[in-house]
């Protein structure tokens, strides 16, 4: 499975992955570049499977109006390509991944509502309570999301401001969760637009858990496990 960064509509870009990759699984986490309402919003051909999670810039009405928003599993938009909604486990190459788009867009005041920005790009509690509610009787291998958990200090590591959205600090809850698993998953986020790589420690269960970040356009690589002294494999 190839894991991807932001795309944003840039079909171009999408289709040089997809021609790079050809059996292969792709995953983009996040600003897909969902706005079915648009001209230029036309997907190229792909025989591989495309999924891809919401960012914090998608046509939610959209979504929702088509029936996506709220599904319980991957839907699919166009041939080969699929809407994968929050709080659902997916298995892909038989990997358990949990997913959850969304996202905080810090220039919403200049943006206008229903045309440039939506409200559901906020990760809700709701969210978070059926993320919660997968992992009461799964372990994953993953988790998928566009924001990163504010516990993983992403800001730090690429020099952001420091400001924290409410979406960050909700993914938190999902940490205490997936961190208490035999083996933590692997993290992959997008939505800062950089290349970045850490590993979360958690002092009271003695854990660890990989995060990476990926910029945009940016591929990796993953298999069916990871081994945590060797994680950070690029596959480019």
């Amino acid at each position: 499975m190839i894991m991807l960064g932001d795309v944003h509509g840039n079909w171009e870009l999408l289709a040089s992955v997809i021609k790079k990759f050809p059996s292969d699984n792709i995953f983009c986490l996040g600003e897909f570049g969902y706005w079915p309402k648009h001209d230029n919003f036309i997907l190229p051909p792909a025989k591989n499977k495309v999924y891809f999670i919401d960012g914090n810039h998608e046509d939610f009405w959209s979504l929702r109006d088509n029936g996506y928003l709220d599904a319980t599993s991957p839907q699919e938009i166009r041939e080969n390509y699929f809407y994968v909604p929050r709080g659902i486990i997916v298995e892909i190459e038989e990997a358990k991944i949990l997913c959850c788009g969304g996202g905080t867009s810090l220039d919403k005041a200049f943006r206008t509502i229903g045309e440039t920005w939506f409200p559901e790009e906020e990760i809700s509690y709701s969210d978070m309570q059926r993320c919660l509610k997968q992992l009461e009787n799964n372990e994953v291998d993953y988790v998928f999301t566009h924001s990163a958990p504010s516990l993983f200090e992403i800001k730090k590591s690429i020099n952001l401001l420091p400001f924290t959205s409410p979406s960050e600090i909700i993914l938190n809850e999902i940490i205490e969760q997936v961190v208490k698993q035999e083996i933590p998953p692997f993290w992959f986020f997008s939505h800062y637009h950089a290349h970045a790589k850490n590993i979360y420690c958690d002092e009271v269960n003695k854990k660890y858990m990989p995060w990476r970040c990926l910029k945009i356009g940016e591929t990796f690589g993953i298999g069916d496990s990871y081994v945590p002294n060797d994680i950070f494999k690029d596959k480019n």
